[in-house]
This record gives C-alpha cells, sequence and structure tokens, in this order.
C-alpha cells in the first residue's frame, strides 16, 4: 500500500496495519484552515503547488490554510504532525510528466515541538502510467542535511 493516502479522515490505524499486514508507517496528508475546514486533496497536487507559491485561503471561510502530514511510526504507535512550510520541485509539472518521476523536498515543522525537519520525497509513475509514490525516504533535520551535503562536497 502506497504510504500517501488521500481522503482519510479517521483511520484506525491498528486494524489497517493487522488487516493489510503492513509493518511500516503511512503518511496521510490534509489541508486544514484556520477555523478547523478541512479538504483532502492529493499530496501530490499539494506539494505542486506549495512549491509555485504560498497556500491559498480556505474557499469556505478565507481564513489561511496548512498542508499537514501526519507521520504514524507503528514501532511506538507514535503519531506526529507536520505542517510543511515549503517544497522545492526541481522539475515543472510538464517537466515531471515527461520524465515520468517527481522529487520534491519538503521542508517542514513539528506542529508541537517547532522543530523542522527536511523530507525528500518523490513520484514515480508506475506501469500503467499513473502516478505512484516512491519509496519512504527518512526525514532530516536542517544540519544532518548540512552535514550531508558538506561531506558530498568534500568527496567530489
Amino acid at each position: 500500500m502506497p504510504p500517501c493516502f488521500d481522503q482519510i479522515e479517521n483511520i484506525d490505524k491498528q486494524s489497517y496495519h493487522s488487516a493489510n499486514n503492513v509493518k511500516g508507517g503511512f503518511v496521510a496528508t490534509r489541508i486544514e484552515c484556520d477555523k478547523g475546514h478541512r479538504d483532502y486533496r492529493g499530496c501530490r497536487i499539494n506539494a505542486r503547488e506549495i512549491s509555485r507559491h504560498k497556500m491559498q485561503s480556505c474557499s469556505r471561510y478565507s481564513a489561511k490554510e496548512h498542508y499537514v502530514v501526519s507521520h504514524y511510526y507503528p514501532y511506538d504507535k507514535t503519531e506526529v504532525e507536520w505542517e510543511v512550510i515549503s517544497v522545492y520541485a526541481p522539475f515543472s509539472a510538464t517537466g515531471a510528466e515527461h520524465k515520468g518521476w517527481d522529487p520534491m523536498i519538503f521542508l517542514m515543522k513539528n506542529r508541537n515541538s517547532n522543530e523542522k525537519v527536511v523530507w525528500p520525497y518523490y513520484w514515480t509513475k508506475n506501469r500503467y502510467g499513473k502516478w505512484a509514490n516512491g519509496q519512504f525516504p527518512p526525514l532530516l533535520k536542517l544540519g544532518q542535511l548540512k552535514q550531508a551535503l558538506n561531506k558530498f562536497e568534500a568527496n567530489s
């Protein structure tokens, strides 16, 4: 099952993992405004929108919208909510469509601790030509990403 689900609001994570024999976590995404209205547009669509410009205002309440990513970690049965601050997409939508893969880097903030992390992610076209999720990559602290980039630069 892909790690990014759309159109789910209340899911019993234990039942889902047991019924589908899933050993890893998953990611649910949503758009929500300051007044609590939620919208479950596709996660790739949201990321593309944020990479081009900031979030729109809520169509129902004209309140500020937030792109929220919930990571569920089954090992310790915790869920962490991240708010997407920015998205870097190296390809245009047309370029990604032509190449058949769409990598992005998310800058996200933990909604409880305000810790910032970098989340590399990508979508790829499956054998039917439909967009599907790539592998589930790790979250990196900004310092960890800088260290990695410095190490790569020193070794090149």
